[in-house]
């Protein structure tokens, strides 16, 4: 390929709701060198009546909206097709399975090559999909994982060879996290939570699924509280549990201890309030959220997913649970609790002091460099 021209890719991805892999695409996107690439960001379903990502996309990126119902739609994958020929794409770098699996069913109809990436170790994938997926996987030229468990994990549950996969971890504009501390801010905030100064919080952010596991959660701080009662819990996200999660709160009487606002784009906030942040998922990938509470320094407390042991130093920084034990997690909370600030000050320089593996610059520059290897 010529040097002076630019690489013509298209980022494609299922949807561009609020969620972690579009988080982490947003970004990306927006750090890439737009003299090297010219970037079409492509999206499969309509998100224009949730809470989106696309006012935050760069203004030189050029955004294609499809709005498919299923597999099955006819009309909607003809007009992929015509997108993708008037395109004519060096590269296409691709995201969830909606858009890896029709990206790549269509490829041979292309010049382009494919890179897919795989953000999750995804235990309930059907056979059927893992079928699909291993089929499709020749007409692959990388597919990213963004841990190594991840790839490991992949490469065994769909029979795909690991020299397929390159491990990418996941990245965070550090400078948009990055808070001084300010009383005021902390002052806004808990008024709107309504919460009062003395007041301290647990913070976690994810969709309200069986996959975060936040039932765990409230299930844990429920026996936080009846030693430490001037905690609460703070529980951003939405998704098809909340109101089984809401039953749950009322019937542990922490209807005034767990808070959850719903989804906040002004997630910065929480995190520069929050005395530490717990994630209790099931299964991860690499979860970005994670990565952003490094960066704002917080303690943080984890089940044992995949990547947890790349940012949790257990003991330095925060505390790995047992496996969907609400009493681990609680023990593991309640030692946050009985922290005297000055090891909570350790605990908050030691996630610092991991974040700096993160930033997003570093991680750019990684698929840049993948993504002209697939363009040649």
């Amino acid at each position: 390929m010529k040097s002076e021209r630019r690489i013509r890719l298209i980022v494609g991805i299922s949807d561009f709701r609020i969620g972690g892999a579009q988080k982490v695409v947003a970004d990306l996107i927006n750090h890439f060198d737009k003299t090297k690439f010219k970037i079409h960001l492509l999206t499969f379903f309509d998100s224009a009546n949730e809470e989106n990502f696309f006012n935050e996309i760069d203004p030189e990126i050029l955004i294609h909206k499809l709005s498919f119902k299923n597999f099955y739609d006819i009309k909607s994958i003809f007009l992929l097709y015509k997108l993708l020929k008037n395109i004519d794409a060096d590269v296409v770098w691709s995201h969830l399975f909606f858009s890896n699996t029709l990206i790549r069913v269509l490829k041979p109809l292309f010049r382009f090559r494919v890179v897919i990436v795989e953000h999750n170790t995804y235990v309930y994938r059907t056979k059927i999909e893992k079928i699909v997926n291993y089929i499709l996987s020749f007409v692959t030229f990388k597919i990213v994982a963004v841990s190594n468990y991840v790839a490991k994990y992949t490469s065994k549950d769909e029979s795909i060879s690991l020299r397929k996969f390159v491990v990418i971890h996941n990245g965070v504009d550090t400078k948009k996290l990055i808070v001084q501390p300010n009383p005021t801010l902390k002052d806004s905030l808990y008024r709107e939570l309504g919460f009062s100064y003395s007041s301290k919080f647990f913070l976690n952010i994810g969709q309200l699924t069986t996959q975060k596991n936040q039932k765990l959660l409230v299930e844990a701080f429920s026996l936080v509280t009846k030693i430490y009662p001037e905690y609460k819990l703070v529980i951003l996200g939405e998704g098809n549990l909340r109101k089984e999660l809401e039953a749950l709160v009322s019937n542990l009487d922490l209807t005034q201890r767990v808070i959850m606002p719903g989804i906040k784009k002004d997630v910065v906030r929480y995190y520069a309030a929050s005395h530490c942040f717990v994630l209790s998922s099931d299964f991860e990938g690499f979860p970005i959220v994670a990565i952003e509470a490094l960066v704002s320094g917080l303690p943080i407390i984890s089940t044992p997913v995949s990547a947890s042991d790349v940012y949790v130093s257990d003991g330095r920084n925060g505390f790995i649970a047992r496996q969907s034990s609400k009493e681990s997690l609680a023990e593991k909370m309640c030692r946050i609790c009985e922290m005297e600030e000055k090891e909570l000050d350790a605990f908050r320089s030691v996630s610092k002091e991991i974040s700096t593996e993160f930033d997003i610059a570093d991680v750019v520059k990684r698929y840049e460099s993948l993504l002209v290897e697939a363009s040649s």
